[in-house]
């Protein structure tokens, strides 16, 4: 992966994340995302709304299906919005964009907390934590900084990822 080129080519979807709310993005290679099967056991034994969203597991691809998607591209976009309250996922638009560009194979996984839909809003991407992704040491491993118990103005770290070939 040519990072500088891939830069070039995908600054409109990056300043396209910015505009909507996302404070940092970065292109990453896909292998950087850690999986593990206690991800998707916090929703399943910490989360009342589990089963009951087509975006919550047991939904969503498990932890080995999810490896097995990231290990078919070779960059992704992961994005960061900081926030205080849940809201609509920042990939629905962007990964219209890059259907519309060709892109035609870019996937995405949602920034937005899957409790936090409304009704009558399109339905967006599942999450990283509901397809069993370790959002903590994937952000991580690709520079981020991340507080566990939030920000010191209240607000909490939310991280998406658009998978682009």
């Amino acid at each position: 992966m040519d990072k500088a080129l891939w830069e070039e080519k995908l600054a409109p979807f990056l300043a396209q994340l910015q505009a909507a709310g996302s404070d940092q993005q970065r292109i990453i290679d896909p292998a950087s995302v850690v999986t593990a099967p206690w991800v998707r056991y916090k929703c399943q034994f910490g989360c009342g709304k589990y089963g009951k969203s087509p975006l919550c597991p047991p939904n969503t691809p498990s932890y080995s299906e999810t490896r097995a998607i990231l290990d078919a591209y070779s960059l992704g976009i992961l994005y960061r919005v900081r926030s205080s309250q849940p809201g609509n996922g920042l990939a629905g638009p962007v990964l219209r964009a890059l259907g519309r560009a060709g892109y035609y194979k870019a996937i995405a996984f949602d920034n937005a907390p899957c409790y936090s839909l409304e009704k009558g809003q399109p339905l967006p991407q599942p999450t990283l934590e509901a397809c069993g992704v370790d959002v903590l040491a994937s952000a991580r491993n690709n520079g981020f900084s991340v507080e566990l118990a939030g920000n010191p103005d209240g607000s909490w770290d939310c991280f998406g990822l658009i998978l682009v070939e």
